[in-house]
Formats: structure tokens, sequence, C-alpha cells
């Protein structure tokens, strides 16, 4: 068990140090990456929500808060993610 545990905090780490990065660039693509690996195996669609939140909106980081969103059942916020991922592309048909 102990070795279930050590990849538990390893991944915690991991987490960590992605998040840390991003205080210091919302925008890090490794990192915004990083932490949605991590929120998709973890289902912490919180943490995705925060860090992408962050990162400056575009039709790729929208598309994640609604997939985030949508998991949670916040359906008024996918549904606003939605709407401004459609604002932020020049064609509708680049979704």
């Amino acid at each position: 068990m102990l070795h279930g545990l050590d990849a538990a905090i390893q991944h915690q780490d991991s987490l960590d140090a992605y998040l840390d990065v991003l205080q210091v660039d919302p925008n890090n693509q490794s990192a915004l990456a990083g932490v949605l690996r991590f929120g998709r195996d973890q289902a912490r669609w919180d943490v995705i929500i925060d860090a992408y939140s962050k990162a400056t909106p575009t039709a790729a980081t929208l598309e994640v808060l609604a997939e985030a969103y949508k998991k949670q059942g916040n359906w008024a916020e996918h549904a606003r993610s939605r709407e401004q991922q459609l604002e932020t592309v020049a064609d509708p048909g680049e979704l």
C-alpha cells in the first residue's frame, strides 16, 4: 500500500509544481497540460477550472473550461464558456 501512497504524493508534488509555474505564468502551456492531465486522471475539475480560468481566454482554454464545468454539472458556466468560445473564433467552423 505504501507504493500507492508514494504515487499519490508524487502526483500531488507534480501538480503543485505545475500550479507554482502557473502562478508566475498563467498561460504556460506545459503547466496547463500537466494540470489538465492530473485533473482528468483524478476527476479534479475544480483544479482544472482554477488554472484555466486564470489563463488568457482562447478557443482551446475555453474548451477545457466547458468540459470541466460540464463534468461538475455546472450548466450555467458550461454555457457561458461555450458562448465565450464562439466569440473568440472568427469562423465557428474552427471549433
